[in-house]
């Protein structure tokens, strides 16, 4: 795509030799290998930490289906979900916890709340 002169990118957050120390858990791994392996992209990473209202059922559900309409896989993380997959939609996966260093550079977008 072509970025207009507001658009600024940062790259994946963390420094790369703490890749080397964390590993993602097999599921996710396997999720991310089949989002790469279908579309040539990892998936939409919805990951909103503490923020309890920003992750709320109805809120995730659009950024779920956002997603989706578009044919992206969706890693939704959520400390208060399950692990494995979220619905009926095994291109929707969920996950407690998972090192963002790791994660972030396998996913073509996040969608984050930015803060502490």
């Amino acid at each position: 795509p072509e970025y207009q002169p507001w658009h600024f990118m940062t790259g994946s957050m963390g420094r790369n030799d703490a890749l080397k120390h964390l590993q993602l858990p097999a599921f996710v791994t396997e999720f991310l290998d089949a989002a790469e392996t279908s579309n040539g992209m990892g998936p939409v990473c919805v990951a909103f930490g503490s923020m309890t209202l920003a992750r709320s059922a109805a809120f995730q559900s659009r950024a779920i289906a956002a997603a989706r309409q578009l044919g992206l896989y969706v890693l939704v993380i959520d400390p208060q979900g399950t692990d494995g997959v979220m619905s009926d939609d095994p291109k929707v996966l969920c996950a407690r916890s998972l090192p963002y260093s790791a994660l972030f550079p396998r996913c073509s977008l996040v969608v984050h709340h930015g803060g502490a």
